[in-house]
């Protein structure tokens, strides 16, 4: 394990902030990110009444004065069993005021956390099982090479997190000073890529249980410093999770469904939108099951009365906009659909909602229902525990209540809550756990 030599100041911040940022020189990097680290700082070895020396130690960190009748020893010449604090490195970066002047980020770890993480092993701080996975999403069934694979491609993935970060604060810079209409859309491109490629580490080391204790909001870098961007509220204590976010919705952009029954993929068009397709895939398979000649598709399917698909036009809901959806059997399933499919805020937040149920929905199932068996799990044999839980995932979804915990009596502990992400988390607790997350 490597060293960082602290001065008696640093240490007390250290402790206060829980993280902190520190210069050093090196003609070679020190550090890579994700690195655990141990505190070298000023100290002093007891004596013990005899004369002897004692494994008690003093530190300058704890003094108010320059004690009496001896001074504090170097650093660097601390013994091992004089170490009382750890870091891990999450974020270095080599400055452009001195060639081989770094600055460092640290973030405090227990000494536990530490061995855990030079040995190679899995850490948790949780309480309880249901929350006792750090670096990886189903706790206790995956071998050594298996997790060894996986913490290289995390601490690769950290890494690479920390060098995109440092270019795109260079091309923020560069933004500030070019003037040339030519570079500053060479710019605007190369950093929309930058941050796109954030986007997708940061959220793959949240799939993976890492938290990124570096990251920063692409939004502040891109606003005024004392400014808050348009619609922010000053706090948000005690305020529910915002609905899911909707700005990447993709539009018009899916032509093909599979039928809900057979899973048979028929192309389907929606007139009238951009680019001719459903908005969602899931708004996509609706019609494909619609036009579906499959059985049971032919069975659920609403019965056809009067003038067959005469209604064309639909109006949504919440906006009361007309839209162009096709032949219809009846101005209801017109109107419908026309909800489904419309562009205003609203129904994209509900299209949003709506997905997030089904795809928590699927998660209990999969946990608590006859698929649990592929997870190890006994399924529940009753299906009144796995409804409440359905229900349970819509009121959150709709922002009703932040979490609820289920105890299945002989069974098991069912919990499910709403992530800081707004992500709904579906887990599972016995002897072991299991958490299930949007997207696994």
């Amino acid at each position: 394990m490597k060293s960082i030599i602290m001065t008696a100041q640093n240490v007390r911040d250290f402790l206060k902030a829980r993280t902190i940022t520190v210069k050093k020189s090196s003609h070679d990097r020190p550090f890579e990110g994700g690195d655990v680290v141990f505190i070298r700082e000023p100290w002093h070895r007891l004596t013990n009444p005899d004369g002897g020396d004692s494994d008690r130690f003093n530190y300058a960190a704890n003094a108010t004065a320059e004690p009496l009748g001896y001074k504090w020893a170097s650093p660097v010449a601390m013994p091992a069993d004089a170490i009382r604090y750890y870091g891990r490195v999450t974020f270095i970066i080599e400055t452009g005021a001195t060639v081989g002047e770094w600055e460092i980020t640290l973030e405090f770890i227990s000494k536990a956390e530490a061995q855990a993480a030079e040995a190679g092993l899995p850490f948790s701080t949780a309480a309880d099982p249901e929350n006792a996975s750090d670096y990886y999403t189903y706790a206790g069934d995956m071998t050594p090479e298996d997790h060894e694979k996986m913490i290289a491609a995390i601490d690769a993935d950290r890494e690479r997190l920390a060098e995109i970060r440092a270019k795109r604060k260079e091309y923020i810079e560069l933004l500030k000073t070019e003037r040339d209409p030519g570079h500053l859309d060479g710019l605007d491109a190369s950093l929309k890529d930058i941050e796109d490629e954030e986007r997708d580490l940061v959220a793959r080391l949240e799939d993976a249980g890492v938290h990124d204790t570096a990251e920063e909001e692409l939004s502040e870098t891109n606003t005024t410093e004392g400014e808050k961007p348009a619609g922010e509220q000053d706090s948000t204590e005690g305020k529910p999770p915002a609905p899911p976010d909707t700005d990447d919705e993709e539009v018009g952009s899916f032509t093909t469904g599979k039928c809900n029954y057979c899973g048979r993929e028929w192309g389907v068009t929606l007139e009238g939108a951009k680019g001719g397709g459903y908005p969602t895939q899931r708004t996509a398979n609706a019609a494909a099951s619609r036009l579906c000649d499959c059985e049971d598709a032919a069975l659920n399917r609403e019965p056809i009365i009067g003038v067959a698909l005469a209604v064309t036009t639909g109006t949504c809901r919440y906006c009361n906009q007309m839209i162009e959806v096709g032949p219809h059997a009846s101005q209801k399933a017109a109107d419908e659909t026309a909800s489904e499919v419309c562009s205003c805020p609203e129904a994209r937040i509900e299209r949003r909602v709506t997905e997030q149920i089904a795809d928590a929905h699927d998660r209990v199932e999969r946990l608590f229902g006859e698929s649990a068996e592929a997870l190890g799990f006994k399924p529940i044999a009753e299906k009144g525990p796995i409804q409440l839980l359905d229900n349970v995932v819509e009121m959150i979804a709709r922002r009703l209540i932040s979490s609820a915990t289920v105890q299945i009596r002989g069974q098991c502990k069912a919990k499910v809550s709403l992530t800081t992400k707004g992500k709904i988390k579906v887990a599972r607790s016995e002897t072991r756990s299991c958490d299930l997350e949007a997207g696994e």
